[in-house]
């Protein structure tokens, strides 16, 4: 937690040279985890993948609804990343920033310590987004999709016909009407 800077920046160099501008944070403070942790929330990291078996998100992971985009459809299975290397490692980083374990001695932890999450393997090099595939990371057994991507040629909104425009609009309406019980789904950003 000490070095979790967006968290709590306190001006800390967290393993830099220079420290970072105390207060430029989410104004979490570790008190906050005795009452706001993520327990009882699933969260859908649509990304290049993620490492489910890595030591700080494996307890959290919950592989119903998680898609592999590499497979044929109706594309389950594991979301993991094409490969360990470092260009690949950002669906990881997002999900730990998200939901990575608190109080395991291993390494940081997450805005939700104790939520549950799933993910799409969404911007793997090997997988050509098409309708379906945009439309599958828009549903499921979620209450918050994120999606912290937004550069060339993965566009957040969708491109194609108008026809596919009308498709993706009416699947985010629907998810945010009825999913979670008919409470809706919380679709979050990069910006």
């Amino acid at each position: 937690y000490l070095d979790s800077w967006h968290l709590e920046n306190t001006g800390q160099s967290n393993h830099a040279t220079n420290g970072g501008t105390a207060g430029m944070d989410i104004n979490f403070t570790a008190v906050d985890l005795s009452s706001v942790n993520g327990s009882g929330v699933k969260v859908a990291v649509s990304d290049n993948g993620m490492e489910i078996d890595h030591p700080d998100l494996s307890a959290n992971y919950d592989a119903t609804g998680s898609k592999d985009f590499t497979s044929t459809p109706p594309y389950d299975g594991d979301p993991s990343e094409e490969d360990r290397s470092l260009i690949s490692t950002h669906g990881t980083a997002v999900t730990g920033i998200i939901a990575a374990v608190a109080d395991n001695s291993i390494g940081g932890l997450g805005v939700a310590p104790s939520a549950q999450f799933g993910g799409f393997n969404y911007l793997n090099t090997t997988v050509t987004p098409s309708a379906d595939i945009f439309q599958y990371q828009m549903t499921g057994p979620f209450d918050v999709f994120n999606y912290s991507y937004g550069y060339l040629p993965c566009l957040y909104y969708p491109v194609g016909t108008r026809t596919e425009y009308q498709l993706y609009k009416t699947v985010f309406q629907d998810g945010v009407n009825t999913l979670r019980g008919g409470l809706g789904a919380n679709y979050v950003k990069a910006a």
